[in-house]
């Protein structure tokens, strides 16, 4: 992969598609871009699932970048 076929200048469009009204209906698959192609992919194989403890009484919880990055 290179910068010319998978760069950041390539790729932001789909994360900001995703995060638009226009996208509401796209959930629950994998989106493959790179090289002039753009994939949906449906019903992949989960690889492995990590569970966070979250306190029943808070609306709070969520994933911070770093505790993605140690997981």
């Amino acid at each position: 992969m290179t910068d010319e076929t998978h760069g950041p200048q390539l790729v932001a469009p789909l994360p900001a598609f995703l995060a638009s009204e226009e996208a509401t209906d796209i959930t629950g698959c994998t989106v493959g871009l790179g090289s002039g192609e753009l994939s949906f992919i449906s019903d992949p194989d989960r690889e492995r699932k990590i569970i966070k403890e979250v306190p029943a009484d808070t609306k709070t919880g969520g994933w911070t970048p770093e505790q993605i990055a140690d997981s």
